[in-house]
């Protein structure tokens, strides 16, 4: 496949820039009277931008076979691959295309996000054969394992389709703590004292998470409780700001059978990248300034290339403290979200780390356009020398070096276009600790 330039994405930008101008004026020349036909604009979005081969239907049917490893920490190209070329194969054949077909029967490991994803795609899908009183037959087949069939049947399109014959009894729910919200940008009419979708979302994930820990001996502290909700909020509402879309979905898993009573988290928008929010900057601005002696410095070094570029550059500089592409000299805190995340990841780290018979490790992954970030502890937030939170992927902690390749990768043609949050923890079975935030 042929290498893509910075140009490609630009005019595939361009042209689904244009689609919206266009859906906004088509919904604006139809009556009052008449329900627009619903259009998934994450399904245009990935179509405009994902440079991926389409699956190929057999006749009517489109069959999605899923890898042996589903995961956006630790298989993200392959993952995302198959994640992109479902809306292309839609776009491309979605006259022809009657029934999908989801074959998870290789599937041996999977991750949230990745679940999540593809389910929201084909649920977005569904909802426009819907709108145009078609109907999309959907099947799949099921893994082996037990604790994975179960992973599906609570979280995966089973439980979004209420496929009532799959769905789990209420004995097998009640050893998992499942949590799932989504907003769609659409406006919504809120009466005063009434918390918006964001403010509930916040502190039903934070019980959420609470609850996890409560069956494992562990709880938050007042602070802690008070620090999560701040930097999920404010994650949330940089999906918001940020992505041009105003969409969000955060859901969460525990898994109380599962021998490393794993719980997950995952976080995911559509829209702009974390580098395109800085490049739309003013090339002067306050927040550009700050991000600015990072570019030149490796650009003067000759440091970007085909495995470490600029927009991966961006990508990790945004992660640090007080950087934000909407810090201005009257909001200098803003940034504070993810390395608060990062911060907090970290902590339930090393309290795994104190269980002896953990058979995984905590492990979180940040994907935004082609750039994957992996932590896993080897790399820690740490002050630098005027007190700002750093982690910089490499044995210095310095932002002017290139990052561990390991930890900070390119994915190539592979591109997402907005962010996606992964997290896996394993929860401790002991003794009653407090979970504290720094």
């Amino acid at each position: 496949m042929k290498k893509l330039r910075e140009s490609d994405y630009y005019l595939a930008r361009k042209r689904y820039q244009r689609f919206l101008k266009e859906q906004e004026g088509n919904k604006r020349n139809k009556s009052k009277s008449s329900t627009p036909a619903y259009v998934s604009a994450p399904i245009n979005l990935l179509n405009a931008l994902a440079h991926v081969d389409l699956f190929r239907p057999h006749h009517h049917k489109l069959d999605i076979n899923i890898p042996t490893n589903f995961s956006i920490i630790h298989n993200p190209k392959e993952t995302l691959k198959l994640i992109c070329s479902f809306p292309k194969t839609i776009r491309a054949h979605q006259q022809r295309v009657k029934e999908i077909n989801v074959d998870h029967g290789k599937m041996k490991e999977v991750d949230l996000a990745a679940e999540s994803i593809l389910d929201f795609l084909i649920l977005d899908m569904e909802r426009e054969e819907k709108n145009k009183k078609k109907k999309m037959k959907l099947g799949g087949h099921f893994p082996e394992n037990l604790e994975l069939r179960r992973y599906l049947r609570a979280m995966g399109i089973i439980k979004n389709l209420d496929i009532k014959h799959e769905m789990l009894s209420k004995e097998e729910e009640s050893i998992l703590r499942i949590f799932s919200m989504k907003n769609r940008g659409a406006l919504q009419k809120i009466s005063p004292g009434t918390p918006d979708v964001k403010e509930r979302t916040v502190k039903e994930f934070v019980d959420h998470i609470n609850s996890c820990l409560d069956d494992h001996g562990l709880e938050l502290t007042e602070s802690g409780r008070a620090s999560l909700s701040q930097y999920t909020g404010e994650i949330l509402g940089n999906a918001e700001e940020h992505s041009g879309l105003r969409d969000w979905t955060i859901a969460g898993y525990l898994d109380k059978d599962h021998k490393a009573h794993l719980s997950e988290i995952a976080i995911f928008n559509f829209g702009k990248t974390i580098a395109e929010t800085f490049k739309e900057l003013p090339l002067y601005s306050f927040a550009y300034e700050i991000v600015r002696p990072y570019v030149e410095a490796h650009k003067k070094r000759s440091l970007f290339g085909a495995s470490w570029t600029e927009d991966d550059l961006l990508t990790l500089v945004a992660l640090q403290g007080h950087i934000s592409s909407k810090r201005t000299p009257e909001r200098p805190d803003r940034g504070q979200g993810t390395v608060d995340l990062i911060e907090f990841f970290q902590n339930v780290h090393h309290e795994c780390l104190q269980d002896a018979t953990r058979e995984c490790e905590a492990t979180m992954a940040i994907v935004s356009g082609n750039t994957h970030i992996l932590f896993d502890g080897t790399y820690k937030m740490q002050d630098d020398s005027l007190g700002r939170k750093v982690i910089a992927f490499n044995k210095n902690n310095d932002l002017n070096e290139p990052p561990d390749s390991n930890y900070v990768t390119n994915m190539g043609e592979v591109y997402f276009p907005g962010v996606i949050i992964g997290i896996r923890f394993p929860m401790a079975a002991s003794q009653t600790k407090e979970v504290r935030n720094g």
